[in-house]
């Protein structure tokens, strides 16, 4: 019998993820009838992957944040005015799942300027899913389709589910 060690399990330095955890729990948790205790410098010692992470945990959350939180989020931070592929297209999901109508332009405007499917197929979904702004992301779709490499809009019609396929863009 042969008896080899157990392998050891690397003890990874989490310092970097743990600063981005810990902003979203604040403002997951935050009771925005309390005064703001949030300030931009919340995201100085970031880089931008730690503000993915901070933008993609609350993604994640179980609930959407309330659109009073998320526009106070929007005056601390300013992420309307981020550059950055990344940081815009977690911004613009979190306001799609608020619900945040005066995000909408915005949020079309992104997925004309952006052609990376991975972008634009879950800000499409999300805006599918959002009956009020669903018929306006369909008419941004089929006004811009000349302009794509490929489709990645197809409407289920028989359970209304917004599926999205691949297609060669010449197609019919």
């Amino acid at each position: 019998v042969i008896v080899t060690p157990q392998p050891q399990c690397p003890k990874y330095d989490t310092t970097l993820y743990d600063a981005c955890s810990s902003l979203s729990k604040r403002w997951i948790k935050w009771d925005h009838s309390t005064p703001n205790p949030f300030s931009k410098s919340d995201l100085d010692e970031f880089s931008a992957t730690q503000v993915q992470g901070f933008l993609q945990s609350i993604l994640g959350s179980e609930t959407p944040l309330p659109q009073d939180k998320v526009q106070i989020m929007e005056e601390v931070y300013g992420f309307n005015s981020y550059r950055n592929a990344e940081i815009k297209f977690r911004w613009l999901r979190i306001c799609i799942q608020s619900r945040l109508k005066d995000q909408l332009p915005i949020a079309l405007q992104f997925v004309t300027d952006v052609g990376r499917m991975k972008f634009i197929r879950p800000i499409y979904r999300d805006l599918y899913n959002w009956e009020e702004a669903r018929a306006e992301a369909i008419e941004t779709f089929k006004r811009n389709r000349p302009y794509m490499m490929i489709y990645i809009w197809k409407i289920d019609t028989n359970n209304n589910a917004g599926q999205f396929v691949v297609a060669n863009a010449n197609s019919k």
